[in-house]
């Protein structure tokens, strides 16, 4: 598993690196890929095209957004975890979805 994340990572980061140009466009498909625009965009136009093609979406929709919540969602006691990862890069709690909350000032940080 180790292996894969790190994998991940490497690519990450050559796509960053090699594809610098291509930001605006990633930026476009996250867009689109917002659970959001489900709601506000592709729900509405799917329901105009077809009532059932509509509902379907919706449901879909709620599906999806439910068990992202549930796997994304992490119990305290998990969270030392996550913190001996060597991925890990943090020191601070971790929120639903993995992110790192803020972190306090230790001495000398000001």
């Amino acid at each position: 598993m180790e292996s894969t994340l790190g994998a991940g990572i490497v690519i990450a980061e050559a796509l960053q690196n090699q594809l610098a140009w291509l930001e605006n466009v990633w930026l476009w498909i996250t867009f689109l890929g917002d659970p959001k625009i489900l709601f506000l965009f592709y729900f509405p136009a799917a329901y105009y095209a077809s009532r059932r093609v509509g509902i379907a979406v919706l449901w879909i929709s709620l599906i999806t957004e439910w068990l992202n919540l549930i796997f994304k969602w992490q119990p305290f006691w998990t969270l030392h975890d996550h913190r001996s990862s060597p991925l890990a890069h943090n020191d601070g709690p971790v929120f639903a979805g993995g992110h790192s909350g803020p972190q306090p000032l230790g001495k000398g940080d000001a």
